[in-house]
């Protein structure tokens, strides 16, 4: 589960943080597993991932915050890349996750604009 590989990155890497787990109406025990792996549980009641987005950031209590989705899609044992990029002062780091683009030409765009417009809309250097 991830929130396993996130509690063991943080440890493995001894980094004083937490693990979020924004809940907005799950049916099943996900949120008591979480709990019971050391996950702080957020309780959400406006449905919507952009809702549980917003509720888990807002609850976040650390420098940085790391987002991931719970379906193990995105690798959380190898974060040392973005966590070292957000401590040399970027504001952004951005990976993707192993499922969400299934040929390289659209993969390669997506980024290509992505960065572009994190860099124009923020005006800041984007890695």
């Amino acid at each position: 589960m991830c929130v396993a590989k996130a509690v063991r990155f943080l440890k493995d890497n001894k980094i004083a943080g937490e693990v979020i787990l924004a809940d907005n109406g799950s049916t099943d025990s996900s949120a008591e597993i979480a709990a019971q792996m050391g996950a702080v549980i957020v309780h959400v009641e406006q449905k919507g991932y952009g809702m549980a987005l917003r509720e888990g950031f807002l609850a976040a209590k650390g420098k940085y915050i790391i987002m991931a989705d719970s379906d193990d899609s995105y690798d959380l044992i190898n974060l040392m890349l973005f966590v070292e990029k957000l401590r040399e002062g970027y504001d952004l780091s951005y990976g993707e996750s192993f499922q969400r683009w299934n040929t390289e030409g659209c993969n390669a765009l997506a980024s290509s604009l992505y960065w572009k417009s994190c860099s124009f809309f923020s005006w800041k250097t984007v890695l």
